[in-house]
């Protein structure tokens, strides 16, 4: 991995011009006294350089593809700032007498006056010089009455602009997957021989289901034998998002992907950072952020993290055993019988598991409406972390663990102060799923309809708008707009002029594609746009009332949909004519994108 810093902030203050009057009294053979006064200037230049380095990734070199984006230097900018302030000195009375050399006379005057800088009171100095003519006496008296201070502040910034990513098969040299499955003689064997079982294993899974067709075209490009007639892979449907490094957590997190993060994210964009970092503190010490966590007291008798989760998402530990075991779970550890149901019914209705971040994030938005009241309103992050404990965790804790939480929360805010989600944030992959079923928002007026009997455009436009800005943006928030544009009858309101709408507001792209186009439909997908149209017969959605749905992104394996019912499976790849190809909106498809 290659990391380039970019752009560089140099500043350089501190310029410091103490004017000095020195006096110079020459007496010749006492028969008279000259008085000769001149002005010295002691300059004292500081330089400070900060410079502010923004890490971007130009190099990641996995084993099977290599990603690469260019950046282009533009050059720098300087901007330049001068201030002067004058400060009088106190006066110094008094005189010393010292023998020194005209040779040296210039070091002596030189060291009074930087003696004068670093004092309130400095003596003057009497300089007898032995190399004078006669009985003449010199005098020199330095004096420090105004220290002038002049600031400079020189602001240099660095600018780059950055070439489309680019996504290359890297699959042949030493440590990659061709080099290493043909030198594991044993490994090789054992997988071709039971390859028929291991892509069974990888399409249950729905961590690895987008995996199969890679693993198919790796394997004959290792052996020269194609499987299922797999020769070709497209490397360009892999996103930023998906790289992993082996040595480090994912790359993914600096773009806010990390649980910790979406929570920061989520809840710093609704309330304030201080009431953020406060939750967080509770967070940090009920879970660590692990969304599959459950009571460490509690593993002994009910298993793992992974093996809990696991049986309640697949039904052989029931929901009445997982609300009544009292085993805190979760971000929140969450451990009386109706929250624990609340959270359970919530991932069932959106056809998520328990452990889904997304959907514990939701659970918590929709508990803290419930359970706090003067959280959201702490104005110290202390006071935050306190409240949060006291009106939503409610722990047994005594006042040296409540005081773990609250380190917790300040450490998390000077971590995330300022920081606000990127804009690369919600990339494919990382669109919500909204019902119109659900009980928070089925009953809101939609025109003449509500959301539950007419609102599948609405859950879709939210889903878009979501996943391409990060945001996290529900089908309450598009009615609400839909209806004050007076673009809320039934049909009208889903169509084109509401996705022209929502795309102005959210400074969203918007094209409508026939959906003849094919070509120019999957460029837009390829792209990392999303594609917003109705059906009513597809073979999977079968009705002659039409059904919006939203395309989120295609593969080698098909185009993958959310929508708002329950007729298509968020993570199961589908064909053209199951999705865009059974377009029935005049065959129009609205093509949303950044």
């Amino acid at each position: 991995m290659e990391c380039m810093d970019v752009p560089s902030n140099q500043q350089t203050p501190g310029i410091f011009l103490p004017s000095t009057p020195i006096t110079f009294t020459t007496t010749k053979n006492g028969s008279g006294r000259d008085t000769v006064t001149s002005t010295y200037k002691k300059v004292t230049t500081t330089v400070n350089k900060v410079n502010t380095l923004d890490v971007v990734l130009t190099l990641a070199d996995t084993w099977c593809v290599k990603y690469e984006k260019e950046y282009e230097y533009n050059g720098k900018k300087t901007d330049n700032s001068k201030s002067t302030e004058k400060i009088d000195m106190p006066k110094v009375e008094g005189e010393t007498e010292n023998k020194i050399t005209n040779s040296n006379l210039l070091n002596k005057i030189k060291e009074n006056a930087k003696n004068r800088m670093n004092s309130e009171r400095v003596t003057p100095t009497t300089v007898t010089s032995s190399e004078v003519a006669g009985n003449e006496k010199q005098t020199i008296d330095i004096e420090a009455t105004t220290k002038k201070i002049t600031t400079e502040v020189t602001t240099v910034k660095s600018s780059y602009t950055g070439k489309p990513e680019k996504y290359t098969e890297d699959i042949d040299g030493e440590g990659k997957f061709v080099d290493v499955f043909n030198k594991r003689y044993k490994a090789r064997s054992n997988i071709l021989s039971t390859k028929d079982w291991l892509f069974e294993i990888l399409e249950s899974n729905e961590n690895t289901v987008n995996m199969v067709d890679l693993t198919k075209y790796l394997i004959y490009r290792a052996t020269g034998k194609a499987i299922d007639g797999v020769t070709t892979y497209n490397f360009n449907v892999y996103n930023l998002a998906d790289f992993k490094d082996a040595n480090n957590s994912s790359l993914s997190s600096i773009y806010g992907n990390s649980f910790e993060e979406k929570v920061w994210y989520t809840l710093s964009e609704k309330y304030s950072e201080i009431a953020a970092a406060g939750a967080m503190g509770n967070f940090a010490e009920e879970s660590g952020f692990k969304a599959n966590n459950l009571q460490n007291s509690y593993e002994n008798a009910l298993g793992s993290d992974e093996s809990y989760t696991a049986a309640v998402n697949n039904g052989s530990y029931s929901r009445d055993k997982f609300k009544n075991d009292q085993a805190g779970y979760g971000l929140a550890q969450w451990t009386s019988s109706g929250r624990k149901a609340g959270l359970y019914d919530l991932a069932k209705q959106e056809g998520t598991g328990i452990d889904k971040e997304e959907t514990q994030i939701k659970f918590l938005l929709k508990e803290i409406e419930n359970y706090c009241t003067t959280w959201q309103k702490s104005t110290t992050v202390s006071e935050a972390a306190v409240r949060f404990h006291n009106e939503f965790e409610k722990s047994n804790d005594n006042e040296s663990q409540i005081q773990e939480r609250v380190k917790s929360a300040e450490r998390l805010y000077n971590k995330y102060k300022g920081k606000k989600r990127p804009a690369s944030y919600g990339t494919s992959g990382a669109f919500p799923r909204y019902y119109q079923s659900d009980s928070r928002w089925a009953s809101k007026r939609y025109g003449p309809d509500t959301i539950g009997e007419a609102g599948c455009g609405a859950c879709a436009l939210a889903m878009a708008v979501s996943g391409l800005t990060g945001r996290t943006v529900e089908p309450p928030e598009i009615v609400d707009y839909l209806n004050s544009k007076g673009i809320a009858t039934a049909y009208e309101a889903e169509g084109t002029n509401a996705s022209r709408a929502i795309a102005n507001k959210y400074n969203l792209t918007l094209e409508v594609i026939n959906k003849s186009n094919k070509s120019k439909i999957d460029e837009a997908l390829d792209q990392g746009k999303v594609c917003m149209f109705s059906i009513s017969y597809s073979g999977i959605y079968n009705d002659a009332v039409g059904h919006y749905i939203l395309c989120y992104k295609k593969d080698n394996r098909g185009y993958y949909i959310v929508e708002s019912g329950k007729y298509y499976d968020s993570n199961t790849p589908y064909t053209w004519s199951q999705t865009m190809g059974a377009s029935n909106n005049g065959g129009m498809v609205n093509v949303l994108g950044k």
